[in-house]
């Protein structure tokens, strides 16, 4: 069920900035594999008619998102751990893509950690988290830290990034403002039940 959220949130995201641009709409509408095949970036017109990509060289998945990060002023780097990691306005992201497969994946990860032994933060922090995935393109988890014994909160975007796509700068921004919007509508909406809990009246012993 997770899956098929995901999948459908994340067609919506690239719908809402491209808003159906014709190539968007042909490269939707390609049959995708089933199981573990990669799905595979489709030749559209446009890359092989368009007079500004005559002669250019069609960068695969991986290659082209971190030129585009480059573009929009993002500095690489890779984590003692072989993670890839850019970081964008004082930000830190983790991305996956590789070379042959149409779908990337970014990750804007600790940006909240809620106490394990504060049950009311923590039961606040669940109803937080349902609320923004229900309005939101990405899709917000916890981890469990038993070294600080915290629960700290993640945000992550599975979404198409191919050659074809117009505008890849403002795309890029686009889904990185959107972790920082998520990440502001959890902590208002965290806020908003903590005040909610504060206001119940206390049961009598």
């Amino acid at each position: 069920m997770e899956i098929i959220i995901t999948a459908i949130a994340t067609c919506v995201l690239v719908c809402l900035f491209l808003r159906l641009s014709p190539t968007t709409k042909k490269f939707l509408a390609t049959e995708q594999p089933q199981g573990d095949k990669a799905y595979k970036q489709p030749d559209t017109p446009n890359d092989k008619e368009s007079p500004n990509t005559a002669g250019q060289q069609k960068l695969n998945t991986r290659t082209l998102l971190e030129q585009t990060l480059k573009d929009i002023g993002a500095k690489l780097q890779t984590t003692p751990d072989a993670y890839s990691v850019f970081e964008y306005q004082g930000c830190y992201f983790y991305y996956n893509a590789s070379e042959d497969c149409a779908i990337i994946s970014l990750t804007f990860s600790n940006w909240y950690g809620v106490p394990l032994d504060n049950i009311d933060l923590f039961s606040a922090a669940k109803q937080a988290m349902n609320t923004v995935n229900r309005n939101n393109g990405t899709s917000t988890f916890y981890s469990i830290d038993k070294v600080n014994n915290e629960a700290n909160i993640h945000s992550q975007c599975n979404v198409i990034f191919v050659n074809g796509i117009p505008a890849k700068e403002e795309y890029l921004k686009y889904l990185i403002r959107n972790f920082y919007n998520t990440r502001n509508e959890f902590c208002a909406e965290i806020e908003k039940i903590k005040a909610q809990y504060e206001n119940e009246p206390q049961k009598s012993v």
